[in-house]
């Protein structure tokens, strides 16, 4: 019978050769979660670079990464919008008008997402990959979840919507609900599909632009017409 020859440190050759594989893994694993601890760190001083090094980072260690970029775009709204008073989604039939989102595009884009995960997985486990090697189909079917998660959660949240005389605004599909008063909010429409929303308070200016494909199709132009018309500052952009 041959015996594996070990090292000094008690390795087989097996394992030496199993840890240089993984060796540069770790070193991409240890800047990325460097780079996540300075993101962190600056969205207190600068959001949009936090932003970006979270994008890095997270882009860096797909497919776990996928959780870190999900979770930091909710933190990074909720330090944005921070001025913001918080919307009381008890109070949205109160709304007039109350457009919400349309749930079923985040369940399309959800499906379409999880049948190319079905393809990009058995495509990648039939040709031998695994774990890192093969992270694609793991993006996939995380984003496929992500998207139907956000079809459950926005489910009649509104997107835009008046309450007496302040502005409900969802700005993103990763944020909270907040509300503003109509004389802080400058409307403008870009194009057929962008609305964007020029929120200016007292220790805030934030732009939003909302795509009206967000938007239930039977309340999508109606509705929007009805806000611009009860801003005090409508504009267009030509």
């Amino acid at each position: 019978m041959q015996l594996q020859q070990a090292s000094p440190n008690g390795l087989d050759y097996q394992e030496q050769e199993a840890l240089k594989e993984f060796y540069p893994i770790a070193q991409l694993i240890a800047i990325a979660i460097e780079i996540q601890m300075v993101s962190v760190l600056f969205l207190f001083v600068h959001k949009k670079l936090a932003l970006f090094l979270a994008m890095l980072s997270g882009f860096m260690t797909l497919p776990l990464g996928f959780v870190y970029i999900i979770g930091f775009l909710f933190s990074y709204n909720n330090f944005r919008f921070d001025g913001f008073p918080l919307f009381k989604l008890v109070n949205k039939k109160q709304l007039s008008p109350y457009l919400h989102f349309r749930q079923e595009r985040f369940y399309i884009i959800a499906v379409i997402l999880g049948v190319a995960a079905i393809i990009q997985l058995s495509a990648e486990v039939s040709m031998g990959y695994i774990g890192y090697e093969a992270p694609m189909g793991k993006v996939l079917a995380s984003a496929a979840i992500v998207s139907a998660f956000n079809g459950i959660r926005l489910a009649f949240r509104p997107v835009l919507g008046i309450y007496g005389n302040q502005l409900v605004i969802t700005p993103s599909a990763f944020s909270k609900t907040y509300q503003v008063g109509c004389e802080q909010v400058i409307m403008k429409e870009k194009g057929k599909n962008i609305i964007s929303f020029v929120i200016q308070t007292n220790s805030l200016k934030e732009v939003v632009n909302i795509n009206r494909n967000l938007i239930e199709i039977v309340d999508a132009y109606a509705g929007v017409d009805e806000i611009k018309k009860r801003l005090t500052k409508p504009e267009a952009i030509e």
